[in-house]
């Protein structure tokens, strides 16, 4: 901006110093002295001439022959006068002039002259104030000014007053009156009385007034403060100069004139006269309007001591800032405190790096202070805000002269000088001393000229190199002006003393600065001339330089490159500024600051920070010369002496590497190894650290940051030493070494990264930074898809066709590749993983750097920058360079990532501009061309700004940020590097400190952790949805509280300057409480937020908890109250996390408001807690609200607030809620806010009603009827009510089945109402009516449906949801009687709760919730029954209902923590207990004390109840109560908590603790028996030895189950994610297996359960009579499952099974024949089977065979198997028992005593008899005659086969069967009716059984 565009802009080139006087700007000037000027006087020819004077006037000596220039000569007025004048084009003048007033001395001084008609004299020191000039140029400046100490000077004069200081005393004559600049005259003040407006009066001698009025009411004093007037006048001539009836007057001591030139004016349109933030106007003629755009500074004609500064259109009135040279040692105190003082800041003042805000110039007070980056900083004086000369649009021209320039590094700042550039390739000059000017470059470079710029703008370096500006903007060169002389008024100077010795000056040189660099050196730059004299040749050189990477040597002639072989190299400047090396071990050091490091490496050289030794050791800081020190070692490398960083006395001063005494001890000869340098270092240390760390590297004699390992390192690291590895080549060795991954792409400074690796072997190991900790990683078997692979899986790998794959997102993957090229992705943030925090992070990425046989996190550089992703891949680019076009690749879109310091990143929206062209970039990747002026703030021009800068801007309709439709409040957006992006800002509470000038912020954090900066810019932000609106309030930052005002600026706030809200002016404010506080969720706090003087709220400082509104009375002069305008009644007040704001941002509605606290809350349910107010507040969404006049809480009346009743009673300070307790039908009236509780005498319009069902106070909407007004019917849905008039009728209608559940009103009899229904007791589908006329419940039931009604004396309905015990026509009432248990549900119907053991438990009681509340459901004398129950008062059994101070509960185990309580919510979901099945429980009625399963108990709505569970497998997460979360098995499983893992295996409803290993999604866990041992992932081993029998093992692609049962070949189970039926195994068990602990030597067998996703112990195999076999495959065979068996079993031993632990037993089957049939046991069926054998091998064969046999008492093979016996085997009584078998199943036989089976035995000699289930016996043949009805059903040997006894027509009658026979016969004595029974015989005719069917009964006719 050029300066002369804004009129009265206070800088001008030729601007004098000025000095605030009467309220105008007076340039100063000298006092007379003996200066140039040197009058004469020709007495010859009376000439008067000057030289080198001003024109003006001079004296002639009272004799006449003289010039006078000693003034005080003409004291008595008797000077002769002279007019000396210049026209234009001629020269000077004088002339003999006689006047008759005022004049200035043309001559040094400027002395005011006083003359009269016979001369004239000087006024002298007291001149003063305003004078009427009668000189020559009054007719243009009509008024001298005088400062009081001799210099006057003529002025323009402006139309108004002027106090006539020539007029000591108010008089008419003591006013200039001036109707033009060029017109005006003396008098015209009256004396007392204003009659006119617009006139000067003097009501006494010493005070003068201006008239505003037309009477003495009406005016104005004029006083030392400006004041501005409107004043209207009657007629212009009323005033001088008016230029209208009304207009803006500037009313000062000394004058009163149209107000002209430029003013602020507040939001009330009134003109500021202090510091603040308002419209720039400009006034002409007393005529006022709003610059368009202002920009700059501009002449404040209300504050001359305020400048108007305006930046982005806004403007603000402030005082500069002054420079306090040092900061005094209490603000040093203050580098790592916060300032904790406020005040108007007017001074600053900067110690080691952090600029301090003032309040005065002692420098004690500090307002707020800002930290200082490394390098250079701007800053401008005028309001200490930090000047970006890289920004896009950066000029400076407008306020240069304001500009200040400070250098710092990372722990100083030093103020220097030197030449700006801004963007607009603006040069400025900022000396040292003397003005700030714009540069004028020209001529050459010479002697003359070092320091100074030249043509072209170049430095001129030393008298005949020069050297430019830099071209990037990263580049920085450095140079050293050697002459030690420098020209008089050089740049660099400190005084302004031609040719001042100063020593060697080293200047930086950067694209933006030249300025003077003391805080650190580095080699100078070559110049051109040395360059131009390179040579190959002998140089013994006197100094060094470097360039491109090399050191050159130059010897005042020539220049050879002298750069080291991969070495070090030091150098030291001299007093003259030359840099000589310095020889290590040997060479000598003058000034050890001087010392500069560099590091060469394969010829390029880099400056470093290190330690040398020379004759002594130093430390050389590349960046602070004050560290650059000799250095001995001061202490130990341990954590007492935290030397980390330095050398220590030990070891031959070794460098301290770590706190746990690691270092490297001095080096003589160069290292092999690098080192790991990372942490928080000593301060006195040369190295720094900004990332993870660096790598030091060891020289002869030296140890120096190494700059040159950049890129990937993976190394081994012991002791910090690190020795790199090739992963192609070499393997990873996790039992004795650690490992590191260092990536080192952030210029020579290493990130210590996560990551995984593969070695040579191709094995994957994780490796942690934390301690270098590497463990193997067997990646997961991948699935079908990536989707499916990575479901919940991200970060973790899987492996797919022999290739690993790492989960980026949870449907992307990329390949763990060994070849290839390092590339970038995108992997979303998952807690947990090898790359990310435990902590939850929302909409986070992270990069990872997939390069061959690596990924390892990549830490994305902090701050927004552009990037280019490949969607389909999620591959990313580098950071674009934003400085060409932005072109996406095919499949890419660009995006805007923000990441954090530690690589965690989110997307953003917003636009980027590359370099030509502004595009808009949406978050999806989305883009689109805009303008520059669509971002409303300029994006930076400055790469290295990694932060950027926040702006506060409007959320107007259609921006590029959010693109609301409407203009909404405020957003935030982010300025970076040619990026602006939208700030995403958490719904709630924000405070920033905004610059209202150009809207730049920064955010403070709210709470413990945060700081402020300058307490006067900081805004209060509700923000929802990115959108902020500003607020007022209270907020605590760090250990202050601050306050952000309505009205002006905000400040700290002294929170114990209240002690109590009853203290004066603590309403509305915060007050130190010390008795504590009444807000429970904070209760230690003792700052409270006074809402009334007896109400207060705690200050809240836990962000977890939520916001809590409080309505508060908008009176008095809170700073609330005129937020929303002081007719607002009441406001909301919002106290969240460490705030109490004002809520403008909330949710209109009516709101209730506690009594006591006055909490607010649409809800009022949240508040029944306490008491409420009668009356409800409308409040709007700004927070205004105003109070509803009517009360909406009636006294003794009951409300239902949400499913709750509350009756109204009068508390201590408003309405008392005490809950309910109604328990049946109730009306209520919904026509207010609140449905109320009513009465049916109260109806008039039955719209306005519903019916309720309530139970103990808690009530639900019903269907029903009830009757009002004698006779008229209401009937009620849930939703309303209307009136029936159908059902009111004369006569009762037929209760048919239509009818059943309507309600009718039968006019005849009596009006009753009455409900038609089926009484249970009735015969079944029976209806009848029923009066309704009784409180009570009705039960009907149709054979099919049960429905509950629950009565009054006048309205019947559907009852309440719930659980009810029914008898034959009533609920059960009596304790002991049984009853139906009905569950009730919504839909109104009631179902029959089965009695069975399934639904054991105790269940609420719907029916009557006093007397007997609840149900149990539990095994009776022979079933389930049904009984109403009470708790018990004893806790002390487990599964028993019982009530102690946690009220009602269940134990689920013997401790007294671990119980189940009854859930009557229905929003709560139901919890499930792992309960132990205890003797006597009611859920199993468990007899046995000693039974080790467990059961599993649900807690539902109204019930606790045993749980169903399926037979199998099941995976619970089991916590401290023994509450359980089922797992689900495989692929669709999650685990939230491994150690929490519990296995089960249930039948029956009862489950055993088992153990074993479970896929849950894709991880494989180990479940130990022993519960010491912690649940953990698998690793998989091979299945080749005995030793690895019992653990997973990898067969190709799928995971199994090494069994190795049989030594010789390893065996393997089917894979763990097999589907289909469970199978058993028996597994070899070996010691401490994961299955059981019991030793082998006691059991040899384990039998294993595979399940889907799961090997479990199997306890619950049921094992008949003594074992199992097993096949070759250790399958165990159970041929109840398995008809047709075809695997071979193992014919040498068998299973002998207890509860899942087996022991190996010889088979008795070593001599069974091919093909021998058996009956078989199997679990509780017998089959028959036959044997196929060979020598090492039986299989059997399922036969369906129909037969009966005789077999043993007990299985005589193995335990398992029966062989059929013969007559030959000679069985005898008591030995064997008898099957009969149909289809190959068969049952024990023998029908009963009275009619037994036989069978013949020992070679048809005798006869057994047989009954059911029993041992057979012997039998007396010879009993049986049959021929007497005793003999009927026996059996007897008739010809040699058996026959029986039966009864034919009447006749005992000997039958023979046969083979294979089957008859049917009576054996009754009774003829009528006959009974027939079923005999068969089997195959050989020696057994006749009886059988079933067991009866056929026939009816004789």
């Amino acid at each position: 901006m050029i300066l002369s565009f804004h009129k009265n802009i206070k800088y001008r080139e030729n601007e004098l110093n000025s000095k605030n006087l009467f309220g105008l700007f007076l340039l100063s000037v000298r006092k007379v002295s003996a200066g140039d000027c040197t009058p004469s006087y020709n007495t010859g020819t009376t000439t008067y001439s000057i030289t080198d004077c001003d024109d003006g006037y001079y004296l002639l000596n009272s004799a006449g022959d003289g010039p006078e220039t000693t003034l005080a000569n003409c004291s008595g007025g008797n000077c002769g006068l002279f007019e000396c004048v210049t026209p234009v084009g001629e020269s000077v003048t004088c002339t003999s002039k006689t006047i008759t007033g005022y004049v200035v001395y043309g001559g040094d001084g400027k002395t005011l002259l006083e003359c009269t008609e016979s001369g004239c004299k000087s006024v002298g020191d007291g001149a003063e104030g305003y004078y009427a000039n009668a000189g020559y140029d009054k007719t243009s400046k009509g008024v001298i000014l005088c400062d009081g100490s001799h210099a006057c000077t003529t002025i323009a004069a402006k139309k108004g007053y002027y106090r006539n200081a020539a007029v000591t005393a108010a008089a008419a004559s003591s006013i200039i009156k001036c109707s033009s600049d060029t017109s005006c005259e003396i008098g015209n003040a009256v004396e007392t009385t204003c009659n006119k407006s617009g006139s000067i009066v003097y009501p006494t001698s010493s005070e003068w007034h201006l008239c505003t009025a037309n009477s003495n009411t009406g005016s104005v004093k004029l006083d030392t403060n400006p004041a501005f007037e409107s004043i209207t006048l009657a007629n212009t001539d009323d005033f001088p100069g008016a230029p209208s009836t009304k207009f803006i007057v500037k009313v000062t001591a000394n004058s009163v004139l149209v107000l002209e030139g430029y003013i602020l004016m507040d939001k009330d349109e009134k003109i500021m006269t202090t510091a603040g933030i308002g419209t720039l106007n400009e006034c002409n003629n007393g005529t006022c309007s709003p610059v368009q755009n202002p920009f700059g500074f501009y002449e404040n004609e209300a504050g001359a001591s305020l400048n108007i500064k305006c930046l982005n259109g806004k403007c603000a009135a402030m005082a500069d800032l002054i420079n306090v040279a040092t900061c005094v040692s209490e603000v040093q105190a203050k580098v790592s405190a916060d300032c904790t003082d406020s005040g108007d800041i007017t001074h600053y003042c900067v110690h080691k790096n952090v600029l301090f805000f003032l309040t005065a110039n002692t420098a004690t007070d500090c307002v707020s202070k800002v930290t200082l980056s490394p390098g250079l900083n701007v800053i401008d004086e005028s309001d200490g805000s930090l000047v970006h000369l890289k920004a896009e649009d950066s000029d400076i021209s407008w306020n240069f002269k304001k500009l200040v320039l400070y250098h710092c590094n990372e722990s100083e700042c030093k103020q220097t000088f030197g030449y700006l550039r801004d963007s607009k390739n603006q040069y400025y000059v900022l000396p040292h001393t003397g003005n700030k000017t714009i540069l004028q470059a020209a001529g050459t470079c010479d002697a003359n000229g070092i320091g100074g710029m030249v043509t072209d703008n170049k430095l001129c370096l030393d008298g005949t190199d020069v050297v430019g500006f830099t071209t990037g903007v990263s580049i920085i060169e450095t140079y050293v002006l050697k002459t030690g002389k420098l020209p008089a008024g050089n740049v660099f100077n400190n005084v302004e003393t031609a040719n001042l010795s100063t020593g060697p000056i080293v200047v930086e040189v950067s694209s933006n600065a030249i300025v003077l660099n003391d805080l650190y050196f580095s080699l100078p730059t070559c110049t051109a001339t040395q360059k131009g004299k390179i040579t190959t040749g002998n140089v013994t050189p006197t100094d060094h330089c470097i360039s491109e990477g090399n050191i050159y040597g130059w010897d005042d002639t020539n220049l050879k490159n002298v750069t080291a072989n991969n070495d070090v190299m030091a150098f030291e400047m001299s007093a003259a500024g030359k840099f000589t090396q310095v020889t290590l071990n040997s060479g000598s050091v003058t000034t050890e600051g001087n010392l500069v490091l560099y590091q060469c490496v394969d010829g390029q050289c880099l400056q470093t920070d290190g330690y040398i030794k020379a004759t002594s050791k130093y430390a050389i800081s590349s960046s602070d010369k004050s560290l650059t020190k000799s250095e001995s070692g001061s202490d130990d490398c341990s954590e007492s002496n935290s030397n980390y960083g330095k050398l220590g006395t030990t070891d031959s001063a070794a460098l301290c590497l770590s706190e746990d005494s690691k270092s490297i001890a001095f080096p003589t000869a160069a290292g092999a190894n690098g080192y790991l340098l990372k942490g928080t270092l000593n301060d006195g240390s040369p190295f720094k650290i900004n990332k993870d760390g660096i790598i030091l590297s060891v020289y002869a004699y030296a140890i120096i940051h190494d700059q040159f390992k950049e890129g990937l390192f993976v190394c081994e690291i012991a002791d910090y030493a690190l020795t790199p590895i090739d992963l192609s080549s070499d393997t990873i060795d996790t039992t004795n070494k650690k490992y590191a991954i260092l990536d080192c792409s952030h210029g020579s400074e290493c990130h210590h990264v996560n990551g995984y690796i593969k070695d040579s072997d191709g094995k994957v190991y994780s490796v942690d930074q934390t301690d270098g900790t590497t463990v193997e990683v067997i990646p997961a078997n991948g699935k079908s898809t990536v989707a499916n692979s990575c479901k919940e899986k991200v970060g973790t790998l899987y492996k797919s066709n022999d290739k690993i794959y790492l989960c980026l997102t949870e449907d992307r993957s990329v390949e763990f590749a060994s070849t290839g090229v390092s590339k970038n992705y995108l992997m979303d943030y998952v807690p947990e993983t090898i790359f990310t925090s435990t902590t939850e992070k929302e909409d986070t990425k992270i990069m990872i750097t997939a390069a061959p046989s690596i990924f390892y996190f990549h830490v994305a550089p902090s701050g927004v920058k552009a990037y280019s992703v490949t969607t389909d891949t999620n591959e990313i680019s580098s950071p674009l360079p934003l400085t060409s076009a932005v072109t996406p690749a095919s499949g890419a879109k660009i995006f805007l990532y923000e990441c954090d310091e530690e690589g965690y990143c989110q997307v953003r929206s917003g636009a980027l501009f590359d370099g030509t062209n502004y595009m808009t970039v949406s978050e999806d990747g989305t883009t689109a061309a805009t303008t520059a002026s669509a971002l409303v703030v300029p994006p930076l021009n400055d790469a290295t700004t990694d932060n950027g800068i926040l702006y506060v801007i409007d959320n107007a309709a259609n921006n590029i940020y959010t693109g609301v439709s409407e203009a909404q409040n405020s957003i935030v957006v982010k300025a970076s590097y040619h990026i602006v992006s939208l700030v995403k800002m958490t719904d709630g509470v924000h405070a920033l400190e905004v610059n209202s000038l150009n809207s730049e912020a920064v955010e403070d954090t709210l709470g413990e952790d945060g700081s402020v900066l300058n307490p006067s810019n900081i805004k209060l932000y509700n923000c929802v949805e990115n959108d902020c609106k500003e607020t007022f309030g209270y907020v605590l930052i760090g250990t202050i509280y601050y306050v952000s005002k309505v009205t002006g600026v905000s400040e700290v706030f002294d929170a114990s300057s209240k002690t109590s809200c009853e203290d004066a002016g603590a309403v509305g404010g915060l007050a130190t409480i010390t008795s504590g506080s009444d807000r429970k969720r904070a209760a230690e706090s003792v700052v409270n937020f006074c809402l009334t003087d007896s109400i207060k709220a705690a200050i809240n400082t836990d962000a977890t908890v939520d916001d809590v509104n409080y309505v508060m009375t908008n009176g008095g002069s809170t700073i609330f109250t005129t937020a929303t305008g002081t007719d607002v009644p009441f406001i909301v007040i919002k106290s969240t996390a460490n705030a109490f704001v004002l809520n403008n941002v909330l949710e209109a509605g009516t709101y209730y408001a506690g009594a006591d606290t006055n909490q607010l809350d649409l809800d009022i349910s949240k508040l029944v807690s306490g008491e409420v107010q009668n009356k409800t507040y409308k409040c709007d969404a700004d927070g205004s609200c105003s109070k509803n006049t009517e009360t909406t809480l009636a006294a003794s009346k009951t409300y239902l607030i949400g499913e709750k009743e509350y009756t109204i009673g009068t508390g201590t300070n408003g309405i008392a809620l005490t809950a309910g307790t109604d328990t049946g039908i109730v009306l209520f009236n919904k026509k207010g806010t609140l449905l109320i509780k009513s009465t049916i005498a109260d109806v008039k319009d039955v719209t306005e009603y519903l019916l309720y069902a309530c139970r103990g106070g808690v009530c639900y909407p019903t269907a029903g009827y009830f009757k009002y007004n004698t006779n008229h019917l209401a009937e009620c849905s849930t939703s309303g009510c209307v009136e029936n008039t159908e059902n009111v009728v004369d006569t009762a209608p037929s209760c048919s089945s239509v009818n059943i559940g309507k309600a009718y009103i039968v006019k005849s009899n009596s009006n009753k109402l009455k409900l038609c229904l089926v009484p249970k007791a009735a015969a079944v589908g029976k209806s009848e009516f029923k009066d309704i006329s009784t409180a009570g419940f009705l039960i009907s039931y149709d054979g099919s449906k049960y429905f509950i009604f629950s009565s009054t004396a006048n309205a019947v309905a559907f009852a309440f949801n719930g659980y009810y015990l029914v008898g034959d026509n009533a609920l059960v009432s009596a304790t002991t009687t049984d009853g139906i248990l009905l569950e009730c549900t919504n839909q109104q119907v009631c179902n029959v709760v089965e009695k069975s053991v399934l639904h054991h438990g105790y269940y609420v009681n719907a029916g009557d919730p006093t007397t007997n509340p609840y149900i149990i459901c539990t095994k009776g004398v022979s079933s389930t029954e049904c009984e109403l129950t009470t708790t018990s008062s004893s806790c002390s059994n487990v599964g028993i209902f019982c009530k102690d101070s946690n009220d009602q509960i269940i134990k689920v185990q013997n401790d007294d923590s671990k119980f189940i309580l009854f859930n009557t919510d229905p929003t709560v979901e139901d919890k499930i207990y792992i309960m132990s099945n205890a003797q006597n429980n009611i859920f199993t009625s468990e007899s046995d004390a000693a039974s080790p399963d467990s059961i599993v108990i649900r807690s539902k709505l109204n019930a606790i109840v045993i749980d169903q569970v399926l037979d199998g497998v099941h995976a619970y997460e089991i916590d401290d109560d023994l509450k359980a979360e089922e797992v689900t098995l495989g692929p669709d499983g999650s685990l939230t908590d491994k150690s929490k893992l519990q296995l089960y295996l249930c039948a029956e409803n009862l489950c055993t603790r088992t153990y074993g290993y479970a896929r849950i999604d894709e991880t494989d866990y180990i479940v130990h028996a022993d519960d010491n041992k912690d649940i953990e992932p698998r690793t998989l081993t091979t299945c080749g030895s005995a030793t690895d029998i019992g653990h997973l093992y990898e067969n190709g692609a799928e995971v199994k189950l090494c069994l190795n049962y049989d030594a010789d070949t390893p065996i393997g189970s089917r894979k763990l994610d097999a589907t289909g039926d469970a199978v058993t195994y028996v597994m070899e068990n070996k010691l401490n297996n994961v299955f059981t602990n019991v030793d082998p030597a006691d059991s040899n067998g384990v039998m294993i359960k595979s399940i889907p996703y799961a090997y479990v112990l199997d306890t619950n195999f049921k094992v008949t009579a003594g074992g199992v076999y097993a096949t070759t495959q250790n399958v165990v065979v159970n041929l109840a499952d398995e008809f047709t068996i075809t695997d071979e079993l193992a014919k040498s031993y068998y299973n002998a099974c207890t509860a899942g632990v087996c022991t190996k037993t010889p088979t008795t089957l070593t001599n069974t024949e091919d093909g021998k049939e058996y009956l078989a046991i199997l679990d509780d069926v017998i089959v028959t089977v036959k044997t196929e054998v060979t020598d090492t091998t039986v299989s059997f064969t399922f036969l369906d065979k129909t037969d009966s046999f005789v077999v043993a008492n007990a299985a005589d093979k193995d335990s398992v198997l029966f062989e059929p016996k013969t007559l030959s085997d000679q069985q005898i009584a008591g030995s064997c028992k008898m099957f009969d078998c149909v289809n190959g199943y068969c049952v024990t036989t023998g029908g009963v005593s009275q009619t037994p089976s036989y069978f013949i035995h020992n070679s048809n000699n005798s006869l057994a008899k047989c009954i059911s289930g029993a041992v057979c016996e012997d039998y007396t043949a010879s009993a049986v005659a049959c021929n007497d009805n005793a003999h009927l059903g026996g059996a007897l040997i008739d010809s040699g086969a058996i026959s029986l006894c039966v009864n034919v027509g009447g006749t005992q009658t000997k039958k023979n069967l046969g083979k294979n026979g089957e008859f049917y016969f009576s054996v009754t004595t009774v003829n009528d009716p006959y009974v027939y029974s079923r005999y068969i015989t089997d195959s050989t005719g020696n057994i006749i059984s009886k059988s079933a069917p067991v009866e056929i009964e026939l009816i004789r006719e």
